[in-house]
């Protein structure tokens, strides 16, 4: 994962570190959203490789923000991530 761009899109600061620590030990680049809206804006304005979108956020839910990105033509690959079961 080295130089490996990442949206993490992740409103749990308990999830947000478990995932950093396991990228950035395989040398990926980590970008934040802490909800929805955020995503949409940071996907839009930045170059990611993928995007790891948690499903339930405040604002804007994952799988809403994962449709508005899809129609606004962002096309790498977006993972759904969830705590929730």
């Amino acid at each position: 994962l080295e130089n490996v761009r990442v949206l993490l899109a992740e409103d749990s600061e308990d999830n947000e570190t478990l995932v950093r620590l396991y990228l950035e030990k395989e040398g990926a680049l980590i970008t934040y959203a802490h909800n929805g809206l955020e995503a949409l804006d940071r996907a839009k304005d930045g170059e990611f490789d993928i995007v790891l979108m948690d499903i339930q956020m405040p604002l804007l839910d994952g799988l809403e923000a994962t449709r508005q990105l899809r129609q606004k033509g962002f096309q790498k690959p977006i993972l759904a991530l969830t705590a929730h079961a």
